[in-house]
């Protein structure tokens, strides 16, 4: 079985939301080369390119598509699983709210996307 990096999802979600290396960098206070690295890596575990470049910045592939969707379905289990040591249930309908140090909401940022697009694809 393959082992997957969370933190490479993470910078796949930053290039998509940001459309560049460079800006999903300083997004995720990271360089740009890791974050080169963290989608060479998935492209070779995946068998496939997730994006092609174009004068507009990266563009998804139909690979990267697909892998948005499934990184969509990891975001929403994470917040599942910070919901079970809290004893909150935390179904479609229902607010999760969290309260956090100014460091965190960088961190997920990413993430937010990851919402628009299953709105938008549902």
């Amino acid at each position: 079985m393959m082992q997957r990096n969370w933190a490479h999802i993470q910078s796949f979600a930053a290039v998509i939301e940001q459309g560049s290396l460079s800006t999903a960098g300083l997004a995720l206070h990271n360089s740009q080369p890791t974050l080169g690295r963290h989608i060479a890596t998935l492209e070779s575990r995946i068998g496939d390119r997730l994006f092609k470049l174009n004068r507009g910045g990266m563009k998804l592939t139909k690979a990267g598509s697909k892998l948005m969707a499934y990184a969509g379905q990891m975001a929403d289990a994470a917040v599942r699983i910070s919901a079970v040591g809290s004893g909150q249930n935390v179904e479609k309908g229902n607010t999760l709210r969290i309260t956090v140090c100014q460091l965190v909401p960088s961190f997920l940022r990413p993430l937010r996307w990851l919402d628009c697009a299953r709105r938008i694809q549902t």
